[in-house]
C-alpha cells in the first residue's frame, strides 16, 4: 500500500538525474532580489494583446534574469507584461508556489522539469534554448491562447518550425524524468547477517542521495553502489534520504509578472523493501526417560506450513546431528512431523510465530520411545480363579535379555510400567502349589504408545493318583523256622519214595 501511494502522487517521483551540463549555481539568494529584461537578444511570438485576448499580435520578447548573480528566469503567465528592474521576493515551498502560479502540483513540476532541461542543461547554452524553454512554459500555463513562435517581423503570425528540434528535445528530457535510482523499490529477502549490494545503474545515487543505519540494517554508498547488512529481523521499507537542496526552484513575485527560476528539480528519497529473515531451526534427539539417554536423530523429516493459509513452505530432514534450518518471514507457521525413527512417538504439531522478537528460533524436539503397561494373569485352567505366587520372568525376544522378574500378588497378577517398543516373552519359573509348571513361552509385543497389553496365562492342577488297599502279613519268619525245616524234609522224602517205587516196577515187569 505504501508503495502504491507513493507511485499514486506523481510529484514525488520527482528527482535528479546525472548531466554534464552547465553547474547550476548553489546558494542563491531566496528572498529579496531584482528582475530585469536582456535586450541582448530578441526572439518572436504571435500573442494575444493584454487588454484583448481575442486580438493576436507580434510580441518582441527578452529574457528576464535575475539581478543578484545574473541568472535567467522565465515568465510563467502569458499575456502578462513584465515590469522591467522589479524588487521581488522568491518563494520556494511548495504550497507558496502553488497558491502564487494557481498551478497544479502537476503542473508546477512540469514547468520546473522544463526550466531544468532547458536552457543552461547540458549543451544548451545558446539562447535560442531560452525561448525554446520559455515558450514551453507557457503550453503549461496558457493552454487556451498559447504564444507561438512566428519570425521576425511576420504579420501574417505564421507558426515558425525554428524552435521545434529543441522544444522536442527538452520535452523528451523531461518526459524521461523522475526515473530515481533504478533500483527504487527493489525488494530484497535477505538473512541475518548477510550483505549484498544493488547498483544504481541510473548513477545518481552518490550525488544525490544519502543513507544512514538503524537498528535493523547497515547501509552506506558506495560511488554507486548501495552495501546492505542486515542486522536483524525486519518487514519494511528502508527510505534513502535526499541530500539537501540549496538549490530550490522558486516563484518571484513583486512585478506584474510571476517569474519562474532555474534551479535543480524537487527531489524526494528512493527506497527498498526489505525482508530480513529469521533463522529458524530444528534440534531433533530420540531417547527414553527409561535410560535419560537421548541421541541426534538423523532423517527424520517434517513439513513446514503457513499456518494461516495451510500452504506448504518447505520440508525439512535433520543431518546426522539431527538438525535442520531454514530461514523465515514474518508469519505464523506449523511444523508437521512426517517420519522419524521405528519405535518412536512422532510429534505433535509445533506451532510457531515468526515476528522479529529474536534473531533465531529453535525448535528443540524429542522423541520418546514407545511404552506400554502390561497387565499379566496367571489363571486356573478351569476355573479362570487368579493363582498367586507364581514366579514368571519377561525376556526381551530379540537380546534375550531379562527385563522383569516377579510374583503374582493374591489376585494372580502382575502389573509392570513402561514396557519399551519390541517384541517380548514371559516364562513361568515356578508354579503355584498344586499345578503344573507351564513351558510354554508366551509372547507379545509393545507397537502403539500408552496401550495396556493384557496377558493370560492358565495352569493346570496337578493329578492325584489312586490309593492301593495294603494286607499286612505277621512277620513269622523267626518264630515258624523249625516247621518250615520239617516240612521240606518230608516232602524231599516222598519225592525220592516215590522214584525208588517207580524203579522197582519196571524191574519186575520184565
Amino acid at each position: 500500500m505504501k508503495r502504491k501511494i507513493k507511485n499514486a502522487v506523481k510529484f514525488l517521483l520527482i528527482m535528479v538525474i546525472t548531466a554534464t551540463g552547465t553547474p547550476i549555481i548553489a546558494n542563491a539568494q531566496t528572498l529579496n532580489d531584482t528582475l530585469y529584461m536582456d535586450t541582448s537578444y530578441t526572439y518572436d511570438v504571435a500573442t494575444t494583446k493584454y487588454d484583448d485576448p481575442s486580438s493576436w499580435v507580434i510580441g518582441h520578447e527578452n529574457p528576464i534574469r535575475r539581478q543578484s548573480d545574473g541568472s535567467y528566469v522565465y515568465c510563467v503567465q502569458a499575456h502578462v507584461h513584465f515590469e522591467n528592474n522589479s524588487s521581488v521576493i522568491g518563494h520556494d515551498t511548495l504550497s507558496d508556489k502553488m497558491i502564487l502560479t494557481q498551478l497544479s502540483e502537476d503542473e508546477l513540476e512540469q514547468i520546473e522539469l522544463t526550466a531544468y532541461y532547458g536552457y543552461g542543461y547540458g549543451n544548451h547554452t545558446d539562447l535560442d534554448w531560452y525561448a525554446a524553454t520559455q515558450l514551453l512554459i507557457w503550453e503549461v500555463t496558457d493552454k487556451t491562447n498559447t504564444p507561438y513562435p512566428v519570425e521576425n517581423g511576420d504579420t501574417t503570425l505564421t507558426r515558425s518550425s525554428k524552435y521545434d528540434a529543441k522544444m522536442n528535445e527538452i520535452r523528451n528530457l523531461v518526459a524521461h524524468h523522475g526515473k530515481t535510482i533504478s533500483f527504487n523499490y527493489t525488494e530484497l529477502t535477505l538473512n541475518v547477517g548477510e550483505t549484498t549490494k544493488l547498483t544504481d545503474t541510473n548513477e545518481v545515487l552518490s550525488s544525490y542521495f544519502d543513507v544512514e543505519s538503524n537498528d535493523y540494517v547497515d547501509l552506506s554508498i558506495q560511488g554507486n553502489d548501495l552495501v546492505i547488512t542486515a542486522k536483524k529481523p525486519f518487514e519494511g521499507d528502508i527510505d534513502l534520504k535526499a541530500k539537501t537542496n540549496n538549490n530550490i526552484p522558486m516563484i518571484y513575485e513583486g512585478s506584474t509578472q510571476k517569474c519562474l527560476s532555474r534551479g535543480d528539480p524537487t527531489y524526494l528519497s528512493g527506497a527498498i523493501t526489505i525482508n530480513i529473515t529469521t533463522e529458524f531451526k530444528i534440534k531433533k534427539v530420540y531417547g527414553s526417560t527409561n535410560s535419560g539417554v537421548y541421541r541426534p536423530e538423523e532423517n527424520a523429516k517434517f513439513e513446514l506450513y503457513d499456518d494461516d493459509s495451510n500452504e506448504l513452505i518447505t520440508t525439512f530432514t535433520t543431518n546426522e546431528d539431527g538438525e535442520d534450518l531454514y530461514y523465515l518471514r514474518f508469519g505464523n507457521y506449523r511444523l508437521h512431523q512426517v517420519s522419524g525413527i521405528e519405535g518412536y512417538k512422532m510429534n505433535s504439531d509445533y506451532k510457531f510465530t515468526i515476528n522479529g522478537a529474536h534473531t533465531k528460533e529453535i525448535a528443540y524436539l524429542t522423541n520418546e520411545k514407545i511404552k506400554s503397561d502390561l497387565l499379566f494373569k496367571k489363571t486356573d485352567v478351569s476355573t479362570d480363579v487368579g493363582l498367586p505366587n507364581t514366579l514368571v520372568e519377561i525376556y526381551n525376544a530379540e537380546t534375550e535379555e531379562l527385563i522383569f522378574s516377579g510374583r503374582t500378588d493374591g489376585d494372580g497378577q502382575i502389573i509392570i510400567k513402561n514396557i519399551e517398543y519390541g517384541n517380548y516373552y514371559i516364562l513361568e519359573k515356578e508354579a503355584p502349589e498344586g499345578y503344573e509348571l507351564n513351558p510354554e513361552k508366551m509372547y507379545f509385543s509393545v507397537t502403539e504408545d500408552g496401550q495396556v497389553i493384557k496377558v493370560n496365562m492358565k495352569d493346570n492342577k496337578i493329578e492325584e493318583k489312586p490309593k492301593e488297599e495294603i494286607i499286612e502279613v505277621p512277620d513269622t519268619l523267626v518264630y515258624e523256622h523249625h516247621e518250615l525245616e520239617v516240612i521240606t524234609s518230608i516232602i524231599l522224602a516222598i519225592g525220592l519214595g516215590l522214584i525208588l517205587y517207580g524203579i522197582k516196577t519196571k524191574k519186575n515187569k520184565k
